[in-house]
This record gives structure tokens, sequence and C-alpha cells, in this order.
């Protein structure tokens, strides 16, 4: 690979975060309707008031706590839980060899 290809891929980062959303069973459609239109955002699954969601931070304008924050206040969404968070990049791929 060569300098110029090596010095991008350190800079670029992967950011993806898997989220348990707990939503009120009646609202549900609606929700997911409401996450699927937001960017970085893909429903995963939908099931009794649960969706299984991923957020991509590289899809995504903007940053993963602001996405989040949004999602927990979408009416009927009762809680989050972050369930799978994978970062990597930036500070993670530092290490080069000599």
């Amino acid at each position: 690979m060569n300098q110029i290809v090596e010095e991008r891929a350190e800079k670029e980062t992967f950011n993806i975060v898997g989220i348990v959303v707990n939503a009120r069973i009646d609202e549900l459609e609606a929700i997911q309707s409401l996450l699927d239109s937001m960017a970085g955002v893909e429903v995963c699954a939908a099931e009794s008031g649960k969706l299984v969601i991923t957020i991509d931070e590289a899809e995504c304008e903007k940053m993963l706590v602001d996405t989040i924050t949004d999602i927990n206040n979408i009416p009927g969404v009762l809680a989050t839980s972050i369930a799978y968070h994978n970062f990597e990049g930036g500070l993670a791929n530092q290490e080069k060899q000599v």
C-alpha cells in the first residue's frame, strides 16, 4: 500500500453501535418509521415493543451521542440500551511497523 493510502486509512474511523430500543407496543410502527428515516440508523429487528438497531457514525452527520439522544426523545420510546460498540481507526490504528 502506498504512503498516501496508508495515511488516509489511519485517519478514517469506523464507529458502529448496536442498541436495543424499548418502546410502547402501540407506537412501534411509527417509531420504526422514524428510525428508518434517520441518517446512519438501521432497524435490524422489531418485536414485542423492542427494536434492535445499529448506528453507523461514518454515515451519520451527527455525533453518536446526539443520535442516541434524539432516539430517546422520540415519543413512545421508553429506554435505550447499548448492546454492542465497535470503534476502529484514529488512535486504535496508531501502531506502525518500523
